[in-house]
């Protein structure tokens, strides 16, 4: 077989007037090693979308352990055989061509962050090892510069792992125990891929001078992917234990560190006007849905301590978050959604702000230092004129999944 492969890899590609005479000129008996090289690219690129507790990476206990880096490493190395043999018989065609990306593509992925130019990534010998060799532990360049390979691989990683979340998510319930793990698991890898991009890439959030030293590009990309990486966050802390949703500190803290990336967004809107609005609607809003129910229930409860919540800091950034709303003109695709979240977060300040602080409350007096039931609807904490159904809607929606029109109106 292996000589009828070198024999058929040798053979130029025919011209083909149609799609079945072109498929045939290269399957069958007349497969050549390209094609095979191709076929391991495609599996060892699928297996990196599959999650590691698949039942495709279980093993016999006999046998020896079996997981996604081990079964992507296999592909690349016979992807790279067959495509030495393509070079040994000297086969230069489409499909060759095909197998050299896809090989390298695969070698990023198991290999680490190739965050180099393209004449780098097409440098061969001693000159492809010398760049190598100054590249850091997670494969990534230390020169301090950002190409476009750099900003596709990041987009990937976080692409991956909200695959794996909606997995979850889409799938059937799981048990208290599962989901706890399945959660954990996911936010470790979550934070370990962001804390794994080069420099250029990451957002520092107290790093001042160093915002205002950045282009617009920088600047906009940094805060693209740190707002990703927490929305990727968001619905791994809303992952429900058995089957009912509760507010987490873990959530509430995701929906902080959100909301504060869109002020950073407000004082900075000059630079990145198209991708301020559009943020305020994708990550604003439900972070800002989760936040407003949460402080009018520790008003109105202020001895439920499940989750902590900086009073004053959530009224001032909501205030903030209310004007950053009227941003958004009527041309917008999300203006009606926009209105009705800037309508209902105003009235819940009001309320919030017309009640008596929790210290100058009395328990024999105030019967709101009963606990909040854990099932505690928002229709019991709002009048019908404060839309609770909206808000309603809002804390159960699953942002990974974009907003359901017929909800906005």
């Amino acid at each position: 077989m292996s000589r009828e492969l070198c024999k058929n890899a040798m053979k130029p590609l025919p011209a083909s007037s149609s799609t079945k005479e072109w498929t045939e000129s290269f399957s069958g008996h007349k497969l050549p090693w390209e094609i095979v090289g191709n076929l391991f690219t495609i599996f060892g690129l699928s297996v990196m979308t599959v999650a590691d507790w698949d039942p495709l990476f279980a093993c016999d206990k006999d046998r020896d352990e079996c997981n996604k880096r081990q079964s992507g490493e296999n592909s690349r190395e016979c992807a790279e055989a067959c495509l030495a043999l393509c070079n040994d018989v000297d086969s230069v065609n489409d499909f060759v061509i095909a197998l050299m990306s896809a090989a390298y593509a695969l070698q990023s992925f198991y290999e680490g962050d190739t965050n180099l130019s393209d004449d780098e990534i097409m440098a061969e010998g001693e000159e492809l090892e010398t760049i190598k060799s100054k590249l850091d532990s997670n494969g990534g360049s230390t020169s301090g510069k950002m190409y476009p390979s750099t900003v596709c691989r990041a987009w990937m990683f976080m692409s991956l792992i909200r695959d794996e979340i909606l997995e979850i998510s889409l799938g059937p319930p799981l048990g208290a125990h599962e989901t706890q793990m399945r959660r954990k698991e996911l936010k470790r890898r979550c934070e370990e891929r962001y804390a794994q991009m080069p420099h250029e890439l990451r957002w520092q959030p107290d790093d001042n001078e160093r915002h205002r030293s950045m282009s617009a590009l920088q600047f906009s990309l940094q805060m693209a992917l740190y707002q990703e990486y927490n929305l990727n966050k968001f619905p791994i802390d809303r992952l429900p234990d058995e089957g009912a949703f509760n507010v987490k500190q873990d959530l509430v803290d995701t929906a902080r560190k959100m909301l504060d990336g869109i002020l950073v967004l407000c004082a900075n809107r000059d630079k990145l006007t198209n991708y301020a609005i559009g943020s305020i609607v994708y990550h604003g809003i439900p972070s800002a849905a989760i936040l407003s129910v949460e402080l009018l229930k520790h008003s109105k409860f202020p001895q439920d301590l499940r989750v902590s919540l900086p009073r004053s800091e959530i009224i001032q950034n909501l205030s903030i978050f209310v004007g950053a709303l009227e941003w958004v003109r009527p041309s917008e695709g999300n203006y009606t959604l926009c209105i009705r979240m800037r309508k209902v977060i105003k009235r819940i300040l009001d309320q919030v702000l017309d009640m008596p602080p929790p210290n100058s409350c009395h328990s024999e007096n105030n019967a709101f230092h009963d606990p909040a039931p854990p099932d505690l609807a928002i229709s019991s904490i709002l009048g019908p004129q404060d839309e609770p159904d909206f808000l309603e809607w809002l804390n159960l929606v699953d942002w990974t999944r974009g907003m359901l029109p017929d909800a906005w109106t």
